[in-house]
């Protein structure tokens, strides 16, 4: 946050809503309890500076978000990037109102009240919702009977006569039916939080979408059941096996890789050509589980969280159509000498669709 700051920009230290001076005899920062740095004001000498630059960001606030709009009218979209572009932009809404209100406490704006402040700050267009904005307020809390139950043990499940908000309704059944809740005490908001943005992290695409992401947990969800993997990787394989199904197409642009790097996407030099997609399917599930109320994994030590997150990424990358050969040879050389207790086996074996 610091790296934001002009150099006279007025700062606040603070934690737990608490501010405090930056002195020599302040106590030791620590990493469970860390003190954060925020730009409070925008420090200009002069009052008419300071407003003319807050007009001329309000100015460009508009315009970002007009550009949004035609961009989503033209492309019929809300992606990923363009979802935290709008977050962003309603992030800085908030800082530059703080900026006003402090301001306004030091008596400091001299030809605007607040008020006519924070009314032009908010003057700017209101971007509409997509379906991926929009979530049913009661998706979690209707029953599952428990008929349909096992029928999500199945592989012969039809997800097609089923409508989002039951999927997303379903992938948390699964995760309860599998005892995943208890034994690793995952946070029953955390899971709706997390759900809710993993959909909303999904393109409307012709293949790669949400529904496909609910297939594919879905065929995970029967051979766990089938050969009883619980009971031979152990539940926090299962659990790494679950949330890769989920996360494995993650923000997909509907373009396979061949594509983005024929192309010089921006994805393609990022990745350096190496599994552009998978890669970045796998940034997005961490950039979303980093979130507070999305993290489903808060309760794991360092250790155990070290084990998930390696193999949540190493079964996200292993779904990359070009290395398909490669690891199934690599797997047929092993098959008949298959051993559960062997992490090179099981690492093989431990890959999604």
């Amino acid at each position: 946050m610091a790296a934001e700051a002009c150099p006279h920009d007025i700062l606040r230290l603070h934690k737990k809503n608490l501010s405090y001076k930056i002195t020599s005899s302040i106590s030791s920062n620590s990493s469970d309890d860390p003190y954060h740095l925020q730009v409070i004001s925008f420090y200009s000498s002069s009052s008419d500076n300071y407003e003319a630059e807050i007009l001329l960001l309000i100015k460009r606030i508009k315009k970002i978000e007009s550009e949004i709009l035609k961009f989503q009218e033209a492309h019929f979209t809300s992606n990923y990037m363009l979802r935290v572009l709008k977050q962003k932009l309603i992030n800085l809404k908030n800082k530059i109102t703080e900026s006003v209100l402090f301001r306004s406490k030091q008596g400091l704006n001299k030809n605007f009240s607040s008020i006519k402040w924070i009314e032009k700050i908010f003057e700017t267009s209101k971007l509409p919702l997509t379906k991926h904005d929009k979530m049913y307020p009661n998706t979690f809390n209707r029953s599952v009977s428990r008929k349909l139950r096992e029928g999500l043990k199945s592989p012969k499940f039809d997800a097609r006569q089923w409508q989002d908000q039951d999927l997303l309704l379903f992938l948390k059944v699964m995760f309860t039916e599998l005892g995943l809740m208890n034994k690793f005490k995952i946070n029953i908001t955390k899971l709706h939080s997390f759900l809710i943005k993993v959909y909303d992290s999904y393109n409307d695409v012709p293949f790669h979408n949400f529904r496909h992401c609910f297939c594919v947990a879905q065929m995970m969800y029967v051979i766990i059941w089938a050969v009883d993997l619980i009971s031979k990787l152990g539940e926090l394989e299962v659990l790494i096996l679950m949330v890769s199904c989920i996360c494995h197409d993650l923000d997909h642009p509907g373009y396979n890789n061949i594509y983005q790097i024929n192309a010089h996407t921006e994805l393609a030099l990022r990745y350096n050509d190496i599994s552009p997609l998978e890669n970045h399917h796998c940034s997005v599930a961490f950039y979303l589980m980093e979130k507070k109320e999305c993290n489903i994994f808060s309760s794991f030590d360092s250790d155990n969280y070290k084990i998930i997150r390696e193999g949540i990424i190493r079964c996200i990358l292993a779904t990359d159509m070009a290395r398909h050969n490669e690891i199934l040879a690599e797997f047929n050389e092993i098959v008949s000498s298959f051993d559960y207790t062997s992490k090179s086996h099981t690492n093989l074996s431990g890959v999604t669709p």
